[in-house]
Formats: structure tokens, C-alpha cells, sequence
């Protein structure tokens, strides 16, 4: 019943049910089918944009939808204007990701966005599309033991780090892959591996870098 009392609101504010449906419903269903998928897209999208997009379609949730939504429409797709912020959505959306913020966080962190984005208030201090200093500093701790916090999150960060590495966007499915380790989780005793790393906090250190991880 609320969904039909919002979407009656929705209608009274646009000032009919035609109006409705071609100002609103059409419009941004277009702009939805455009972001879920980009490479199909009729519009001419620049490729660094294409890349954001699959990027963000790779977390699997898809909160960050309705503020991009928002400012794509209010900027009519112009991609000098939408660039930016997608750079900074994607940098917050990913931030989040590794931040291991829960979804309630996540939508809580989405509607003070879409506030943002419709009072044009994204370049004052303290705003929510920007990760804040001490969320900048716990990603990076973070990132001394991904794989244990979250085995996605790491398969995402390492396979934008592939692309990164090869220059370019390689369009990598993320469900083909896995993340295995180089130096294992637990060598055998009579193993090598225990003759390079001598300690079991010099193992577990490196064990659970970045650079120990390979996707396969």
C-alpha cells in the first residue's frame, strides 16, 4: 500500500498520469537500462564511463543506483558533469565495500547522497559522496587482511588491479574466477615454504598481503 500511495504522490506532483509516465517513468527507465547495461546502450557513452558503470555493477547491491539516477537526469547524461561524480561514486561505493559496511549503513550513507545530489550540495566539507579521513585510514588496514574479511571484496579489488595493470578495461566476468593463495595458508610441516618464512607472524604477514593473492 505505501509503494501505491508513493507512486499516487508521484503522479499528483507531476500533474497527471501522461505527465507522470513521460517526465518520470520513462525517462529514468531508460536511464536504468542505460547503467545496468552500458555496453548495449544506444547512447555514445565514453569508455572510461562504461568501465565505472560495470565496475559498479559488479558489487551485486544496488544502492548506489538511485543517486546516479538522480544526477544523470539532471544533467542529462553530459559527460563532462557526470564523470566526475561517477569517479567519486565509484570511490565511495567501493570504499564502503571495503570498509565492510553492512547494507542498513550503506542505504543510510545512498539517502543522505540523493539529498545531496538534489540540493546541489556535493562540494561542501563533509559531504557524503567523500570517504572522510579516518574511513580512508581503516580501508588501508583493512586491506592487510581483505581475503579474511571478505573474499569478494578482495576478488573485485584484485581484478580491477588486473585491469589497471593491463592498461585497460579487460571485461573479466568476476563469477569465472577465484582467489587462491601463492604462499598457502597452512604449509606443511616438512614443507619449503616453512624454510622461506621462517615465523609464523612473518607467514602470516605475507600470507595475507595483496601481493600473495593470484586470481585463477
Amino acid at each position: 500500500q505505501r509503494i501505491i500511495d508513493d507512486i499516487r504522490a508521484l503522479i499528483e506532483r507531476s500533474g497527471s498520469a501522461e505527465a507522470f509516465v513521460e517526465t518520470r517513468l520513462v525517462p529514468y527507465s531508460r536511464i536504468l537500462e542505460t547503467i545496468r547495461e552500458p555496453r548495449k546502450s544506444t547512447l555514445p557513452l565514453a569508455e572510461d564511463i562504461v568501465a565505472r558503470l560495470e565496475y559498479l555493477g559488479w558489487l551485486g547491491s544496488g544502492d548506489w543506483l538511485p543517486p546516479l539516477m538522480l544526477k544523470w537526469r539532471l544533467v542529462e547524461g553530459a559527460p563532462d558533469v557526470l564523470r566526475p561524480f561517477l569517479v567519486r561514486l565509484d570511490r565511495l561505493a567501493y570504499g564502503m565495500r571495503l570498509l565492510g559496511i553492512g547494507a542498513d549503513r550503506r542505504i543510510r550513507r545512498y539517502v543522505a547522497l540523493l539529498e545531496a545530489v538534489r540540493s546541489n550540495a556535493l562540494t561542501s566539507p563533509g559531504n557524503p559522496l567523500d570517504l572522510t579521513r579516518d574511513e580512508q585510514r581503516l580501508i588501508a588496514y583493512n586491506l592487510r587482511n581483505l581475503h579474511a574479511r571478505s573474499q569478494i571484496a578482495c576478488k573485485l579489488l584484485l581484478l580491477r588491479l588486473n585491469d589497471v595493470m593491463a592498461g585497460a578495461p579487460q571485461h573479466l566476468d568476476p563469477a569465472d574466477y577465484t582467489v587462491e593463495h601463492v604462499l598457502p595458508q597452512k604449509p606443511a610441516r616438512t614443507s619449503r615454504w616453512r624454510e622461506w618464512f621462517e615465523t609464523a607472524e612473518q607467514r602470516e604477514a605475507c600470507m595475507a598481503s595483496l601481493g600473495n593473492l593470484i586470481l585463477v
